[in-house]
C-alpha cells in the first residue's frame, strides 16, 4: 500500500495541533460557546481547502501562483477583508442565557462548512507550505512522490485534519461547562483580536504586493 495515504493523515493531524491559524482559532471559539456541531463542520470546510492545496502540490501550482502575482494580490485582499469582519463578529460576540443547549440546538451546516472552506482557500501561504512538504517528502526516496500520489495523500490530509479538530473538540466539550461565562468572552474577544490581525497582516502582504 502507498505510504502517500498515511503520510498525508499524519501531517494534516500534526501540522493542525498548533492553534495558531484563523481556523483553528475559530474552531476553539465555537467549541467554549459550545457550538461543536458547528465547529465540525467549520473544520470539515478548511479540510476540504486544505486537501486540495494538498492535491495540487502535486502538480507545481506553486510556480504558476508565483507567475502570475495578481492571484496572490486578489486572495490577500479578500483574506484581509473577511478576517477583519470575522474578527470584529467574534470580539462583539456576547454568549446568551441559551448558549450552554447550544449543543441540541439546529446549525447552520452549510454556511459554516463554507465559511471554513473560504477562509482556508483564500490562504495562499497554505499552497506554498505543502508543495514544501511534498518537495521534502519527495526528496527523501528521490522523487518517490508522483501525481499517482496525490489523491491518496489529500484523502489522508483531510482525515488528519478532522480528526485532530474532533478530538480537540471533544475534549472542549468535556470540560465546557467548568468555564464561567467572563472566561468565553475573554476567549471569543482573544479570537476576534487574532483574526483582526491575520485580516492586516494580509492587507500589508496586500500592499506590499502592489507597491513594494
Amino acid at each position: 500500500m502507498s505510504l502517500a495515504l498515511p503520510l498525508g493523515f499524519l501531517l494534516g493531524f500534526f501540522g493542525s495541533v498548533p492553534i495558531a491559524g484563523p481556523i483553528a482559532v475559530m474552531v476553539v471559539a465555537y467549541g467554549v460557546s459550545n457550538r461543536i456541531r458547528s465547529g465540525l463542520y467549520l473544520a470539515a470546510g478548511g479540510a476540504v481547502a486544505e486537501s486540495f492545496y494538498a492535491f495540487i502540490a502535486f502538480w507545481g501550482f506553486a510556480e504558476l501562483v508565483r507567475r502570475y502575482a495578481f492571484v496572490v494580490s486578489i486572495a490577500n485582499g479578500v483574506a484581509a477583508l473577511v478576517f477583519v469582519v470575522l474578527g470584529c463578529w467574534f470580539f462583539s460576540y456576547r454568549p446568551s442565557q441559551n448558549e450552554a443547549n447550544a449543543w441540541q440546538t439546529k446549525s447552520n451546516g452549510g454556511g459554516t462548512f463554507l465559511l471554513g472552506f473560504t477562509v482556508t482557500a483564500l490562504n495562499p501561504t497554505l499552497l506554498l507550505t505543502w508543495t514544501g512538504a511534498v518537495s521534502t517528502l519527495s526528496s527523501f526516496r528521490g522523487g518517490w512522490l508522483t501525481s499517482t500520489h496525490a489523491l491518496p495523500f489529500a484523502i489522508g490530509t483531510f482525515g488528519g485534519i478532522v480528526s485532530w479538530f474532533a478530538l480537540l473538540l471533544g475534549g472542549i466539550r468535556r470540560y465546557q461547562r467548568r468555564l464561567a461565562s467572563p472566561a468565553l468572552r475573554y476567549l471569543m474577544r482573544s479570537a476576534g483580536i487574532l483574526l483582526v490581525a491575520l485580516g492586516i497582516w494580509f492587507a500589508t502582504k496586500l500592499v506590499t504586493h502592489l507597491y513594494g
